[in-house]
């Protein structure tokens, strides 16, 4: 077999074991009466650009190579990222778990969750969304493609307007205990690494 076709069931291979962690092992069912994360235009375009993303993974990993736009990246910067994507996947594990029973796509209003702060959560607020730009790197360090990484730069400043208003989100649902906790914690790094916080 090619390396190419290796790269690509590798992909395939770390996008179905992560989707299936995500999805079907920790997957929750939203309560009733939780408040949306994102404001209807920004959950649109979370949807659209996520989903454009997962169709450039798509066209990649069939080998259609109309849409395919690959860049000459070398064989071990590639195999880096099947690294990266496989280290996001265990790490995607870990946060998931660390939730429990508190994971939900919608934050809860009515007083049901409670603020997690040990596990990931001790080092960063967002540690699900860090593990998703890591793992969109990896995804377009393997495919080499002009195609993924056109689809996963729209999904970054989509996902970034996400956290922004999460933010607001928890901070009307915990107050003062969010505050304090976002002053110790990065959103997306620990807090040594001020870029993020």
């Amino acid at each position: 077999m090619s390396q190419e076709l290796y790269l690509r069931l590798a992909l395939a291979c770390l996008t179905a074991a992560i989707y299936v962690d995500r999805h079907v092992i920790h997957g929750r069912a939203p309560s009733g009466d939780a408040k949306k994360t994102g404001s209807g235009l920004v959950e649109f375009f979370v949807q659209l650009t996520a989903g454009l993303w997962a169709l450039s993974l798509v066209l990649y990993i069939v080998n259609l190579d109309a849409f395919s736009g690959v860049v000459a990246l070398p064989l071990a910067l590639r195999i880096i990222g099947v690294a990266i994507m496989a280290l996001s996947g265990v790490l995607s594990h870990i946060v998931l778990r660390s939730l429990g029973r508190q994971l939900s796509k919608r934050l809860d209003a009515s007083g049901h969750q409670m603020l997690v702060q040990e596990g990931p959560y001790s080092f960063v607020r967002h540690p699900i969304y860090a593990v998703l730009f890591l793992c969109a790197t990896g995804t377009c360090l393997i495919t080499s493609s002009l195609v993924v990484i056109a689809a996963t730069a729209s999904v970054v400043p989509v996902f970034l307007l996400r956290i922004r208003h999460e933010e607001s989100l928890l901070i009307e649902r915990f107050g003062d205990e969010y505050r304090e906790y976002r002053r110790t914690t990065g959103a997306l790094a620990p807090k040594f690494a001020t870029i993020f916080g």
